[in-house]
């Protein structure tokens, strides 16, 4: 006989396991469930900054001007670029979840290697001189085209241009080279400044500023926010981005960054194998970073 009336007793073998009445086990799994919901919505407040709340103060234009010169040094001073991104998101067919290598060296050159499951490579895509070339190993076929744009918004799920990647990845968001505050307000410890015209039917950007960075800039086609204090930590680019399109939502993780390290040239070269197959726009839509790969 087991002598022990709070243990489990299975076959004469006490297990050591507490016995509770069903009602408190039942207790105790909501008990758990909440906990687990209180740590997940606990750690996504910590991730992300609160909206800017507070009264509207007008900002002059020539102070507007100032801060956007002092983001567009600050990017521009990232004239390299290395880095691995996990990228977390939901596109048109639900949940994804990727790795990317990633280097950019200004004024144009972007690559991008889209990892497979086992650390081959999916793609690998290059855009320099106006044009992107992109090679599929596995099937031994290839993309050249002058419509960079087009072939990014077919991959990524957002019309980029190679210095809109570049921005987002640096921090301001936005290229700000020529741009041109039409209206800057302050909104609590924010400013906000629109750049481009700002009447009707015109295009709108504008970039959040807070604590000496980008918060949150919005493009014409895309909205990316940066949840992490990364300048004032003392890094050089962020850690943390986060992007969306009419088409995806995603979230950016940087790992092993390297800034303005050298890059070999071969970086941005594709080297194309014998006999590979060129492809058109319309055929790579299955190869998105969106996409589950076939097996």
């Amino acid at each position: 006989m087991c002598s022990h009336p709070p243990l489990v007793c299975r076959r004469g073998v006490p297990t050591g396991l507490p016995v509770y009445p069903p009602t408190t086990r039942r207790t105790m799994r909501w008990l758990f469930v909440l906990l687990g919901l209180a740590a997940l919505l606990e750690s996504n407040a910590c991730s992300r900054r609160p909206v800017a709340t507070g009264p509207v103060v007008p900002v002059p234009a020539e102070e507007a001007a100032r801060l956007l010169d002092v983001l567009e040094s600050d990017q521009q001073a990232i004239a390299r670029y290395q880095a691995v991104l996990k990228v977390r998101g939901e596109g048109p067919e639900g949940r994804f979840s990727v790795t990317e290598l990633v280097a950019f060296e200004r004024p144009d050159r972007v690559r991008v290697e889209l990892l497979a499951t086992f650390g081959a490579s999916r793609w690998i895509a290059v855009t320099d001189r106006g044009e992107i070339t992109v090679l599929f190993p596995r099937s031994r076929e290839y993309l050249q085209e002058s419509a960079v744009e087009d072939v990014v918004s077919a991959l990524f799920g957002i019309r980029l241009r190679p210095e809109e990647v570049m921005s987002v990845l640096a921090g301001s968001g936005l290229p700000l080279g020529d741009a041109e505050p039409a209206r800057a307000e302050r909104i609590g410890e924010r400013v906000r400044i629109v750049v481009g015209s700002d009447g009707p039917g015109a295009r709108v950007e504008s970039v959040d500023v807070e604590g000496g960075q980008v918060r949150e800039a919005v493009g014409s086609r895309y909205r990316v926010s940066y949840p992490t204090d990364w300048k004032a930590r003392g890094r050089t680019a962020p850690d943390q981005i986060e992007i969306e399109s009419d088409r995806i939502q995603a979230s950016l993780t940087v790992e092993a960054l390297d800034v303005n390290v050298k890059l070999e040239p071969e970086a941005f070269i594709i080297s194309l194998p014998e006999g590979a197959a060129r492809l058109g726009v319309a055929e790579i839509g299955g190869e998105a970073v969106f996409v589950r790969p076939s097996q």
